[in-house]
């Protein structure tokens, strides 16, 4: 990896045709510009780490084509715009960093369907609604942060109610 290393300038799109990239370590530098839509073709990608840099502009949907990302860690950036529901396809995703960005909107029905994932953490960021009676689905969701200063509505899926949930939450589904 290239973590901690200082580095400046933006994410090349054209890494995206780097067809046999399976890591990207990045985090901790002074990166920025946003995130490539063409990144959404890297077929071989398991684990992409980006946290900690000074990246902007939204989550593009084109990396809900990731088929093999089972890690991606995009906490501590500038990352605006909303959740994308096309991440909703991330088959293998089980752990997914949102913490510390300005992210709205609310959270996306269709990311009930990440039966991988594990860990889902969406702590200071400025997401509202409810949260979605779809995400009881989470089968395999052992943690989920998410922010203390921005309440959701709605409650939370009895399915979801033994996990370890942190953060703001509303009141538990009754029967």
């Amino acid at each position: 990896g290239l973590s901690d290393n200082q580095l400046t300038g933006s994410l090349p799109a054209e890494w995206g045709q780097l067809a046999s990239l399976v890591r990207l370590g990045l985090s901790d530098n002074q990166l920025t510009g946003s995130l490539p839509a063409e990144w959404g073709q890297l077929a071989s990608l398991e684990r992409l780490y980006l946290s900690d840099n000074q990246l902007t502009g939204s989550l593009p949907p084109e990396w809900g084509q990731l088929a093999l990302l089972v890690q991606l860690g995009l906490s501590g950036n500038q990352l605006t715009g909303s959740l994308p529901p096309e991440w909703g396809q991330l088959a293998s995703l089980w752990e997914l960093g949102l913490n510390g960005n300005p992210l709205t909107g609310s959270l996306p029905p269709e990311w009930g369907q990440l039966a991988s994932l594990q860990i889902l953490w969406l702590r200071d960021t400025q997401l509202t609604g409810s949260l979605p009676p779809e995400w009881g689905q989470l089968a395999s969701l052992v943690q989920l942060e998410l922010s203390d200063d921005h309440e959701l509505t709605g409650c939370v899926p009895k399915e979801l109610q033994a996990k370890s949930l942190n953060g703001v939450l509303p009141p538990r589904c009754s029967d």
